[in-house]
């Protein structure tokens, strides 16, 4: 009897440990899941990054020529983002959207500054003696220094689908939301210079 009474006491406490936990739980994966893709990007290491995402390349990816170093460029753009998860609902399918609050620098008030600095420094002596490739490269200092040094910060609420890959590990869907959101509003700010 009391050797019954153990074994079923002690499964209780092993159950309850996988409760709170969160083994098992969809939620809590795709939570953890979100917050090691954020881990990673805080870092700019978008190798560790892709482990967690669909698609890494738009944290990371194409610079427009404007940028050769783009892990300087992602340690300026993710180096003080932060998140909050708010929420996780698993859906139907199986996925969790997970709601999160993301602050990140400005990138609209950033590039506002930057591109007055810009426009100042291209009508300078110094600039009329430099080569393209030294006017990038300055032009991509300046852009570093803009956002690092920005104090204007955004924070918008965006909503992240996680789902398991063919693999079974936990993946943030990519879309346009999330890497405005995460990038601090990059996608609108060149969205609306293309215009």
């Amino acid at each position: 009897m009391r050797n019954g009474f153990l074994y079923k006491t002690t499964a209780l406490i092993i159950a309850l440990m996988f409760l709170l936990t969160g083994c098992g739980n969809p939620a809590k994966k795709a939570e953890e899941a979100v917050n090691s893709a954020f881990a990673a990007l805080q870092k700019a290491d978008f190798e560790e990054l892709g482990k967690y995402v669909t698609n890494a390349e738009p944290f990371g990816g194409d610079t427009m020529g404007l940028v050769d170093d783009v892990d300087a460029l992602g340690d300026a753009m993710y180096g003080r983002m932060e998140h909050k998860i708010t929420s996780s609902e698993l859906q139907k399918d199986g996925s969790v959207t997970v709601t999160a609050d993301i602050t990140n620098v400005d990138m609209s008030k950033a590039f506002d500054s930057w591109y007055t600095a810009i426009f100042a420094f291209m009508t300078s002596e110094e600039a009329k003696s430099l080569n393209q490739e030294e006017l990038i490269a300055r032009s991509s200092e300046m852009l570093f220094n803009t956002i690092k040094t920005a104090e204007d910060t955004i924070t918008t609420t965006v909503d992240i689908t996680v789902s398991k890959n063919e693999k079974g590990k936990w993946q943030l869907e990519v879309d346009n939301d999330l890497i405005d959101a995460a990038s601090g509003g990059i996608v609108s700010v060149l969205g609306n210079n293309n215009q």
